[in-house]
């Protein structure tokens, strides 16, 4: 419960603070702002719910695994050890 309350706290200062500026904003920065605001969900989700997600962490394991081991294996190749 305690974690539901502090993401609500959380949404509501968001809220609270870009009430007013909204009706500014061009379109294009709203959709940046949606852009750049969506790992926040994701984060949020991991935090209440605890799925059995991968991390950001393991996401980028995921991405970089091969290239990082084909480099590590290029270079100990060249020194020979």
């Amino acid at each position: 419960m305690a974690d539901y309350l502090f993401v609500l706290l959380l949404l509501a200062l968001y809220i609270a603070l870009f009430r007013y500026d909204w009706h500014r904003l061009e379109r294009k920065s709203i959709i940046w702002g949606f852009a750049l605001g969506s790992p926040s969900l994701y984060l949020i989700t991991l935090f209440l719910y605890h799925p059995a997600w991968p991390n950001p962490g393991e996401c980028l394991e995921w991405l970089y695994r091969y290239p990082s081991d084909a480099i590590v294996a290029f270079f100990s190749s060249i020194s020979g050890s």
